[in-house]
């Protein structure tokens, strides 16, 4: 999905906002680099509200997101916001065919790295 200037990205946020209402963010790794800022996160939340055209099922989501903050090196003004996840995994799981444990989790893999 592509959304193009303010008011498409304000609808996106609105889109998942209210479709999780509850979700959580978890950093687990940020890079800075020239001109780019990353972070690897892990969202989680309860489906309350319609997501792509699926009604409420009241069951947990959980995300791996790559999300890249790209910066205009002469003036450090925000160009743009790239997010990458899959959109197909968290349909499976609003529709009960993939349960949240079963998906890509960096919670999980970092609590295995630790013990």
């Amino acid at each position: 999905m592509r959304f193009s200037s303010i008011k498409g990205v304000e609808g996106f946020y609105e889109s998942i906002h209210r479709s999780f209402p509850d979700f959580q963010i978890t950093v687990h790794s940020e890079q800075d680099v020239p001109g780019m800022s990353i972070r690897e996160v892990q969202i989680t939340g309860i489906h309350s509200s319609d997501y792509c055209g699926i009604a409420p099922t009241g069951r947990r989501v959980s995300v791996a997101l790559a999300t890249f903050f790209v910066f205009d090196k002469a003036t450090g003004n925000l160009n743009a916001e790239r997010l990458y996840f899959d959109n197909n995994t968290v349909i499976a799981q609003i529709k009960g065919e993939l349960p949240p444990d079963n998906v890509f989790d960096l919670i999980r893999i970092e609590q295995s790295a630790d013990a």
